[in-house]
This record gives C-alpha cells, structure tokens and sequence, in this order.
C-alpha cells in the first residue's frame, strides 16, 4: 500500500492534465482533505476538479439529492490555468498524507513542524476553498451576536464529536473523553488570558454537549443553533448513532452546518480538539490559532474519572 502510494503520488506530481477527485463516501471533511490533499502535491500546470456530485447511494457523505453539486453549491470555482495537455484525466481517490489519514491525523497539528505544515497547506486552501459570502455572512452573525462591545475578548474554541464506536475507533487512544475532560481543558486555557473572562466557542454534534457546556460557561457560549445533534450511541441496526450516515438524508443546508462550524473554529484564538478531519481544516484555514489537544490538556486522573 505504501509503494502504491508513492507510484500515484509521483503520477498525481507529473500529470499536466485534468485532476479529477473524486468523492469518497466518508464524512465531510474527509473529502475537504482529500481535495486540498490532491491540490497540494498536484503539477502547478494541472487543472483540479472535485467532483462532489451526488448520486444517492452514498452512507456517509450523505448531503443533497441526487445530480446536486455539493462542492460548488459552498464555494466559488477558483481560478487555475486551463490545462492544455492532451493526457486525459488522473483520478484521486484518496488522501497522500499520512497525517490526514485515520488515526495518524491526530499528529497534523502536534509536534514542532505543525505550523510549518499548517501554513504550507493554508495557502493551498486560500486558493481552493473560495467560500460563498452567505457563509461568510453568517459566521460574522453568530461571533458578531455574541461579541457586541467586547471585540479584544479573546475567543477559546471547542470541537467536541459525539460519542459511538465510530468516532472512538478513530481515536489514536480508541476512545472519546467526555464532556467534563472538555469543560476542565477549556478552563485551563482559558487561565492563560488576561484580558478578561473568553468566550467559548463550541462545534459540536453531540446533543448532550450544548446544556453541559451552558451550565460551565453560561452566556459567554457561542454555537451554531441550527446545527443537527445526536445521542451518540448504537442505533437499532447496532451501526453508530450520529449526524451523517443514517438511513434519512442531509441536506444541503447541513453540509452548510459542518463547514460554517469549521470556519467559525478558524475565527477563535485557540481551538480544544481530539483526532479530527474538522479542527485539522480549522488548523488549516487559521494557521495562527493555539491548537491544544484535549488530551494534553487532561491528565490521565482526569480522563479515568470520567
């Protein structure tokens, strides 16, 4: 597998023609690495295009019906030199990096070459990811709601995903923290602030997440209301319990929901995180933001309490 990599890898470099990426049935974000991913390592002569068009048998990257341009219905197409090369297509249809892979992605934003990495790929995305100005709008709405009058308030943000054996497995330490080992992470952050008490920004599709976090942080949270929640869990079909990858479709309006969640943790002036292809692309967009990892935050009492 690793040789095969680096003979597509080496293709994906010399190829002068149409880079297509194609649509893997995972979760969003996934699919956002995958494109900046092909973009990053792709011949600067080449032309990209992600293909994000629906057809209806997908589980996980279930957004919109059938024929629905996903990719083109959030972001602009960005501007690329027309290919001339006459050497047809190269398909991607995965992630090169290892560190935007599975349980290996919990090292991106860790370790003394993490913001090298994240600038590296920051430029990329600034060129790819050309997001629609009701996006935009709507990410200023919710900071600008919360934020009246106290504009130098610093801004700690959180992404906490739901617990199922899904999102634990794809943790390096195969289990999630729970809400608690978030609250005690982000008032160790917020210690580091003088300038008053921070907001606290939350993405989260954990339904439980939003009234515990209410009740540490009062007034001072900010969410995304509109965002779908789950319970986490097993379903019926003992198949994890969480937004995407039921058996009732999204909407194109919840592809929205994730990415505006994305962009709202790049607006905050340090982010929580655990193992995940969201705050990966938040480190990304806002290469500047402190990147703490919650279990570096808790130690092992801690976590074993919860």
């Amino acid at each position: 597998a690793f040789l095969r990599a680096l003979t597509e890898l080496s293709a994906l470099a010399e190829h002068k023609g149409t880079v297509r990426v194609r649509l893997v049935d995972n979760g969003f974000f996934a699919n956002w690495l995958q494109v900046l991913d092909a973009a990053y390592f792709a011949n600067a002569a080449a032309r990209l295009e992600p293909d994000w068009i629906i057809t209806g048998k997908e589980r996980e990257f279930n957004y919109g019906s059938p024929s629905e341009d996903v990719f083109h219905a959030l972001f602009h197409p960005f501007s690329q030199s027309a290919s001339t090369a006459s050497t047809g297509y190269f398909d991607v249809t995965h992630r090169f990096n290892f560190l935007l892979i599975n349980v290996f992605r919990g090292q991106f934003l860790r370790g003394s070459q993490a913001t090298r990495r994240r600038l590296e790929y920051s430029s990329v995305a600034q060129r790819v990811f050309q997001v629609k100005p009701h996006l935009l709008a709507r990410r200023e709405e919710i900071l600008r709601c919360r934020r009246a009058g106290v504009e130098n308030c610093p801004v700690i943000g959180v992404h906490k995903r739901v617990d199922n054996p899904g999102t634990a497995r794809m943790q390096l330490e195969q289990r999630m923290l729970q809400i608690g080992c978030y609250i005690q992470a982000v008032r160790k952050v917020a210690k580091g602030y003088e300038q008053g008490s921070p907001w606290i920004f939350l993405a989260t599709d954990d339904a439980d997440a939003v009234p515990e976090f209410r009740k540490a942080f009062g007034d001072r949270l900010i969410c995304n209301l509109t965002a779908k929640r789950s319970a986490g869990g097993i379903n019926e079909k003992k198949l994890p319990l969480e937004v995407h990858g039921q058996e009732e479709r999204l909407s194109i309006a919840d592809a929205e929901d994730c990415l505006l969640d994305a962009l709202l943790l790049s607006a905050c002036d340090a982010f929580i995180h655990a193992d995940s292809n969201l705050t990966i692309a938040a480190g990304i967009l806002n290469p500047h933001a402190a990147a703490h990892h919650v279990r570096d935050l808790v130690d092992l009492a801690e976590r074993n309490a919860e």
